[in-house]
């Protein structure tokens, strides 16, 4: 910025912000001069619009030079609306973030994306990726509701507002009216973290935008149970644990993560839908379950030590495996439909 002395003795400010839309720069010199204005087209209430042009022309969801996004972390490319200028109007890029808890869920569905890049953000393990015209964003949370809901925190203060927040993933079923690869689409999701004298969080998904994910997975002709999602505290490992859960709670499936994720989006007043994929029924035992680390790593030596003690039970865990690939499979297709659809 310049400035000169005027003749009233005042000073006059030349202003030329970087990117101001171009139908304010005739404006501002006549609003920050010490003259009268020579239109009576112009007023101070013009401040208003001017700032709040000059807003969205370097905020984060409309910036197309990442030097001037307000959020270094997130600054990619966006494209900015200026049919106002006179220019056509492009689409914005539409960003839904997808947390998950171990890498080998999401494996399915990352084959079926472009331009894979890994996260490269400190503190979130995951990767970013192009569906089409979308951006995803993919974020492994760990095992647990606690990990989820610090993951899910960092995350959403690292990236601009996503326009859609999935919580996805394997689940163990509650009832005998699920199978293997079966899809569960949450319209309520229970965050039991056992704590003593407190009742259960319930979260509910809105009934519109529950109705826009049923439509999204119908039109690519899947099938899914809509109905409440458990998320535990403790692995449930046989039939009995799940059995007493479903007549606790109701309801059909069990994890360990997607409610904390779904707690901390609505905080934020974000979309969010959660969608998982039976890997074991419900008199089917986890097997293997303490071979696995928080952040979804096989410790060799615990590893070691299960098949020692249990050498019968690499038998089931050649049946964890082909339950892993039936389940992963139907959760990609339901990812891409809800991925595609939003756009």
């Amino acid at each position: 910025a310049a400035t000169a002395p005027s003749r009233a003795g005042a000073a006059t400010i030349r202003l030329a912000p970087r990117n101001t839309p171009s139908r304010w720069a005739r404006r501002i010199p006549a609003l920050t001069s010490g003259e009268a204005p020579k239109s009576s087209a112009v007023k101070m209430t013009d401040f208003a619009s001017i700032i709040e042009s000059i807003t969205r022309a370097h905020s984060p969801r409309f910036c197309h030079n990442a030097r001037f996004c307000h959020n270094a972390i997130d600054a990619r490319p966006h494209q900015r609306n200026l049919a106002d200028d006179g220019v056509a109007a492009q689409p914005e890029t539409l960003v839904i973030l997808i947390f998950y808890t171990f890498a080998r869920e999401i494996g399915a569905f990352k084959r079926r994306l472009q331009d894979r890049t890994a996260l490269g953000i400190d503190g979130l393990r995951g990767f970013r990726a192009r569906l089409g015209p979308t951006e995803i964003v993919g974020i492994a949370t760990g095992l647990g509701m606690r990990r989820a809901a610090e993951t899910t925190r960092r995350a959403l203060r690292s990236f601009a507002p996503a326009d859609l927040i999935i919580a996805t993933g394997l689940a163990g079923a509650l009832g005998e009216d699920l199978q293997t690869g079966d899809l569960v689409l949450a319209d309520h999701l229970i965050l039991d973290g056992e704590r003593p004298g407190l009742a259960p969080e319930t979260i509910a998904i809105p009934p519109v935008d529950l109705a826009r994910f049923k439509a999204m997975l119908d039109a690519s002709r899947l099938k899914f149970a809509t109905g409440t999602i458990l998320t535990a505290a403790q692995i449930l490992h046989d039939g009995a644990a799940k059995r007493g859960a479903r007549v606790k709670t109701g309801a059909l499936a069990v994890d360990m993560e997607s409610a904390a994720v779904a707690a901390e989006a609505q905080r934020c007043g974000l979309r969010v839908a959660c969608v998982r994929a039976v890997l074991d029924t419900v008199d089917e035992e986890i097997v293997g379950a303490e071979m696995i680390g928080p952040a979804g790593e096989v410790r060799p030596f615990a590893a070691a030590s299960f098949v020692l003690r249990n050498p019968t039970a690499v038998i089931g865990l050649a049946r964890m495996m082909r339950n892993l690939n039936r389940a992963t499979t139907a959760l990609a297709a339901a990812l891409e439909a809800l991925s595609r659809a939003a756009a």
